[in-house]
């Protein structure tokens, strides 16, 4: 139950105005991926070989091919043997011409191949490639020039990542009377940013119990993430001098704070999850009531629910924080883990892809508790039995449980980060005193082109 008598949340949303950073630090690999699967995500392809249309002439026309309209200016469609080409056309370009789509891809754009040569024996030309996202009315260059040397196809390919609709143009920037030859246009569907959420059990995190360095050190670890579920916070300071920590670094963090939960003062505790603003904002947040386990015995820290959404609003998502109570006693630590079933139903109606997560202090193997729950809701653990989180022992008491049915946006990439190991030598003691004895786990998030509920 909530040792504070305030009935709302804190919530501490502390931003950064500095230029978001890179997720994750890609000098060290990441660690102990146990399993892949096929992304969820489905994207549109566009592709034009330019054989459907006929132009004969270098004036400015439009011309209909298979993919749509294009405007060729100071362009043909080019049929001789002299033109490199797939098939029997490609689109031949004099001058500083150029060839427009006349129409939007309305599902954007991640990478753009083209294929092309110069024509004849012609000398070599230089071309670019620029989009729109405004209809044609501005426009932005993809990448850097390309010089078409050789009279066969070469493959040109660009990486846009662009959102929503987009439009393509072919620009020939160089010669004014040399010739090029461009074909087998390819735009692959706008694929979105892959989002990483880590649990990380933080030993007694408080200000007073952390130094500059040793706060310096965990986030260290919370920068490999997007988004970082918190527990055992003891003070209402530490999560946001972490952030602060990380937004000195040159990105935009943001922490969400519960009141401080627990059924004595010895056990109470803060839940909070800490995440990118570059990449998600805080939809909604729910203090989840406190209930009886099966024991008789009330829950000791009510689990605390964030809701947290894209930016770019294809994907939202809550963490159903918690940290299970700690004894000797097994059957209580299990009569919470399966009173969590309760918890996952009352944050349901609010959210379906609710990853439940946090110190569950039993093993991911344990029938009677974890099985049972995944039993019993759907839920599936992404921790494996063999690979501990904690640095000392073989337990793997920490967990990200997620329904496969609900959250497709999980395409079965997970692991543990061996924070002993990568960054404190493997020096078990100085591991636990700076960071933690737990090991953050995570999951990889693939968000598709729409949310599914």
């Amino acid at each position: 139950m909530s040792l504070s008598t305030r009935s709302w949340i804190l919530a501490i949303a502390l931003l950064s105005f500095a230029a978001p950073a890179c997720v994750g630090d890609p000098s060290v690999p990441p660690e102990e991926h146990l399993g892949t699967a096929a992304s969820p995500l489905v994207s549109t392809t566009l592709t034009e070989g330019f054989e459907s249309g006929t132009k004969t002439s270098y004036a400015a026309g439009d011309v209909t091919f298979g993919s749509g309209t294009w405007t060729l200016t100071d362009a043909l469609v080019g049929t001789s043997t002299s033109d490199p080409k797939t098939g029997t056309k490609a689109v031949r370009i004099r001058g500083t011409g150029n060839v427009r789509m006349a129409f939007d891809k309305p599902s954007g754009a991640e990478t753009v191949t083209v294929s092309h040569a110069r024509y004849g024996a012609d000398p070599a030309s230089t071309w670019e490639l620029w989009y729109s996202t405004t209809g044609g009315q501005s426009w932005t260059r993809a990448g850097a020039p390309v010089t078409s040397a050789g009279t066969t196809l070469a493959t040109a390919t660009f990486t846009v990542h662009v959102d929503g609709p987009v439009r393509f143009e072919i620009r020939k920037t160089s010669g004014a009377t040399t010739r090029i030859d461009v074909d087998d246009v390819t735009i692959t569907g706008y694929v979105p940013a892959k989002l990483t959420v880590a649990s990380w059990n933080v030993r007694d995190l408080s200000v007073a119990s952390r130094d500059a360095s040793e706060q310096a050190r965990i986030a260290d670890v919370i920068q490999r993430y997007d988004a970082v579920a918190v527990q055992e916070i003891n003070d209402a300071q530490i999560l946001d001098s972490i952030r602060g920590l990380l937004a000195s670094r040159g990105g935009q963090w943001a922490t969400v704070l519960s009141n401080k939960l627990g059924n004595s003062a010895s056990t109470a505790e803060h839940y909070g999850v800490i995440y990118r603003t570059s990449r998600l904002h805080l939809t909604y947040t729910q203090q989840l009531p406190e209930v009886t386990t099966e024991t008789g015995v009330a829950f000791d820290r009510e689990p605390f629910v964030v809701g947290l959404g894209t930016n770019d609003g294809r994907f939202d998502f809550a963490l159903l924080d918690v940290h299970v109570t700690w004894g000797t006693v097994a059957v209580n630590r299990i009569a919470e883990v399966k009173a969590l079933k309760q918890y996952y139903a009352l944050a349901l109606p609010q959210e379906r892809d609710v990853l439940v997560v946090g110190d569950f202090n039993r093993n991911a193997n344990d029938s009677a508790s974890v099985g049972w729950l995944a039993t019993n809701t759907g839920l599936f653990t992404t921790t494996s039995p063999d690979v501990p989180t904690h640095i000392s022992a073989t337990n793997t008491y920490d967990q990200i449980m997620l329904n496969p049915a609900y959250t497709t946006e999980y395409a079965g990439v997970h692991g543990v980060f061996k924070h002993d190991e990568q960054l404190f030598g493997n020096d078990d003691a100085l591991a636990s005193l700076a960071a933690s004895d737990h090991r953050p786990v995570w999951v990889e998030l693939q968000p598709g082109v729409a949310d599914d509920d």
